[in-house]
């Protein structure tokens, strides 16, 4: 950047784009690498169970690191295998979108999670217990197998 002399009335300023849009780069880069740096001391805090991380208070930066897969954010239906995996006992459904919140941080509207549990329910991913009213994890593994197409299935069983 050049100013102009100090002696004229109106002052102009001179940017060179091409030196500004590198340091932006640099700097979002810079930006992104310590937000993934936060996020992952964030989660062991966390998981160590800092009394400072106050997720009721919003407090971002103690929300665990979501595991993600090309940078895509984990499914509703992930997200609440992975909470009811990890529950130590049948949770109701507004103790489930809590838990995906707090953990994720990401809110699942409650008229999603009902369908979803029921489609958990037939693949025995999870499993209703009716005097409870409540959801735990079913006797399947929850882990999700994509097929890869007939000619891949059969040389992988060859």
């Amino acid at each position: 950047m050049t100013e102009s002399p100090p002696a004229a009335a109106t002052r102009y300023a001179t940017f060179d784009l091409d030196e500004v849009r590198r340091e932006k780069a640099a700097l979002d880069e810079q930006i992104a690498r310590l937000t993934r740096r936060r996020d992952g001391l964030a989660g062991v805090l966390m998981m160590a169970g800092d009394a400072t991380c106050d997720l009721a208070g919003g407090d971002v930066a103690c929300v665990p690191p979501v595991a993600s897969s090309g940078g895509k954010r984990p499914t509703h239906r992930a997200m609440l295998v992975d909470v009811l995996r990890d529950a130590p006992g049948p949770m109701g459904v507004r103790e489930l979108i809590n838990a995906v919140q707090n953990r994720f941080g990401e809110a699942i509207p409650r008229t999603s999670v009902s369908p979803l549990l029921r489609k958990l329910a037939r693949r025995e991913e999870v499993e209703h217990v009716p005097d409870l009213a409540k959801w735990r994890i079913g006797a399947a593994s929850g882990e999700v197998v994509r097929f890869r197409g007939p000619k891949v299935a059969a040389r992988d069983a060859a």
